[in-house]
């Protein structure tokens, strides 16, 4: 999990059983914030790093990248797996450990790209159209699904992993308003887990403009 904790810069990755057991381990200690994408091995743990603009949380990243390191050796230097000035996240390993997916801004827009894993080099293929994010892979490695920019649509996209890797049809598979980034699919049944919002309308948020001076008129009054 990532979380801040005493002398961190930023955002950390840490482990710990399940059970609570024993205390958790920060396995990864660099500037800007990291965030753990996939465990593919004991061996083999792929994160992002990745830059915001300072005092902005949620802004977005400026920059950063995706790196591999040993989860079992927390002072092990982190190799990195590639860098971007745009930003790169959400790298997922494919079943079969060949190929790695990941979101890029290098085009201006978040796009899924796939590369192979664990060198990167060989070859790199752009899976989305028109924009998308959060890829998942299918139990069989031949379907790779993508959240649209919308947040709405899931798309399928059919690869066959080759080699060569190649790049077939795609089709949108399901539409869920107010989806959100919260979904995931199950390798092993193919089923998918999506959240949806419950609410009916939108949330109302009203702005006060110059409130303190508001409030001091009004204390005057009483």
């Amino acid at each position: 999990f990532t979380a801040e904790a005493e002398g961190s810069d930023a955002e950390d990755i840490f482990v710990q059983p399940v059970d609570r057991s024993t205390k958790p381990v920060r396995i990864i200690r660099m500037p800007n914030d990291q965030h753990g994408w996939s465990w593919p091995a004991d061996s083999v743990f792929v994160f992002s790093s990745n830059a915001i603009p300072k005092g902005l949380r949620g802004a977005g990243f400026t920059g950063g990248s995706i790196a591999i390191t040993d989860p079992r050796a927390p002072d092990a230097t982190p190799r990195i797996f590639l860098e971007s000035q745009e930003g790169v996240n959400n790298p997922i390993v494919s079943p079969d450990g060949h190929y790695v997916s990941f979101t890029s801004n290098e085009n201006g827009t978040s796009e899924i790209y796939v590369r192979p894993f664990p060198s990167g080099a060989g070859g790199q293929w752009r899976i989305s159209a028109k924009g998308g994010q959060h890829a998942r892979w299918s139990g069989d490695g031949r379907t790779i699904y993508y959240l649209g920019t919308d947040l709405e649509t899931i798309h399928a996209v059919h690869v066959n992993p080759g080699p060569p890797f190649t790049v077939g049809s795609s089709e949108v598979v399901a539409t869920i308003p107010r989806l959100g980034e919260a979904w995931d699919v199950d390798r092993r049944s193919g089923r998918m887990v999506l959240t949806q919002a419950v609410g009916t309308a939108g949330a109302r948020i009203i702005v006060l403009m110059n409130w303190l001076d508001e409030f001091r008129r009004t204390a005057a009054t009483r």
